[in-house]
C-alpha cells in the first residue's frame, strides 16, 4: 500500500488536492518502521521538499508535509537522509510562512528539534532552524503551551558547543521575556530552566549568556 501511495504522490506532486490527503497516508503508514524506512528510501522525502516550494501557497498541504517529515523522524533510521534531503531548510520557511498555525509551527517544532538533538546535525541545520525557532518563540510568547514547545526544540541545539554559542544571546533574551511573561506558569518556567541549564553547560554559551 504504502509503495502505491509513493507513486502516486511521485506522480501528483503539483496537484495540491491529492498531495495532502496522499500525505497523510503516508503519515498513517509511517507508524510501522519498515514501512517508514521504505518510504524514505524511496524517495518521497525530496518529493516533499519539492513540493514545498510549488505547492507553497496551499496551507493544508503545507501542514501535511511537515507532519509527514515529523512522524518520519520518529525513526532514527530515518534522520540522516532527512537531513541530507535539505527539507529541513524549507520546512523552516514554511513554518515563518504559516507562523500563525500552531499545528503547522507545532510539528515543525518537534521534527526540527528531534533532528537537531541526532548526532552533530544540530551544527548543520543551525542556520535554517535558530532563526526559525527564535522567531516563533518571540510569536508566542503570550501563549504558554506554545512557548514551551519552542524552548523544548531550542534545547536540542545546546548540546554542541557550536550551536550553543550561536544560540545563547537570543536564547537568553527570549528565556527572559518568557519568564516574565509567564510568572506563574510552573510548567514554562521548568521548561525554560531546563533549557537554559542546558546551555550553561557550554561554557562560552554561558558566557555569553550571563
Amino acid at each position: 500500500a504504502h509503495k502505491a501511495v509513493v507513486t502516486c504522490v511521485k506522480q501528483h506532486r503539483s496537484n495540491a488536492s491529492i498531495m495532502a490527503p496522499a500525505v497523510q497516508c503516508l503519515s498513517q503508514l509511517s507508524h510501522d518502521d519498515h514501512c517508514s524506512t521504505t518510504i524514505v528510501r524511496l524517495g518521497v522525502v525530496d518529493v516533499v521538499k519539492d513540493a514545498l516550494i510549488e505547492l507553497a501557497y496551499d496551507e493544508s498541504f503545507c501542514k501535511s508535509a511537515i507532519g509527514l517529515v515529523d512522524r518520519l523522524t520518529y525513526n532514527s533510521a530515518n534522520i540522516s537522509m532527512i537531513v541530507e534531503s535539505g527539507i529541513v531548510h524549507e520546512m523552516a520557511e514554511t513554518a515563518l510562512t504559516y507562523i500563525e498555525s500552531q499545528s503547522l509551527v507545532t510539528r515543525f517544532l518537534s521534527s526540527s528539534g528531534r533532528v537537531c538533538s541526532t548526532k552533530n546535525y544540530g551544527l548543520k541545520l543551525a542556520g535554517d532552524v535558530i532563526p526559525a525557532m527564535a522567531r516563533i518563540t518571540g510569536n508566542y510568547l503570550d501563549n504558554a503551551s506554545m512557548c514551551l514547545a519552542s524552548f523544548a526544540a531550542l534545547g536540542s541545539l545546546t548540546f554542541a558547543p557550536q550551536t550553543a554559542r550561536l544560540l545563547a544571546s537570543k536564547g537568553c533574551e527570549l528565556a527572559l521575556k518568557a519568564m516574565k511573561s509567564h510568572p506563574r506558569s510552573t510548567g514554562l518556567q521548568r521548561g525554560v530552566l531546563e533549557f537554559l541549564a542546558s546551555l550553561f553547560l557550554q561554557s562560552k554559551a554561558a558566557e555569553v549568556g550571563i
